[in-house]
């Protein structure tokens, strides 16, 4: 699995005008697994925002923690799936 860092600059590079597929060699993994974890991660991120927006917006409060409670397990799928690279802390 490729780190949110690596995914950060796989978009990144993408932007800049490079194509996917030198980005996935780059990263030593397939095209289509490329794509399926930045999807995977899009997601997972879209649906993070999306619930934290209605735990705002919403009166009860009742119904705003459940909305955070969803939403910090969309947040820790994040976590467990993506890893996050500290290599440059050292």
């Amino acid at each position: 699995k490729l780190t949110d860092t690596q995914l950060a600059q796989a978009v990144a590079m993408h932007d800049a005008g490079i194509s996917w597929s030198i980005i996935a060699t780059f990263l030593n993994v397939t095209t289509n697994t490329l794509r399926t974890q930045l999807k995977d991660y899009e997601e997972l991120t879209t649906k993070y925002i999306k619930l934290m927006k209605q735990a705002e917006e919403t009166t009860s409060r009742k119904e705003a923690k459940k909305l955070i409670n969803q939403a910090t397990e969309a947040r820790e799928r994040m976590g467990d799936e993506f890893r996050y690279d500290y290599s440059g802390l050292n």
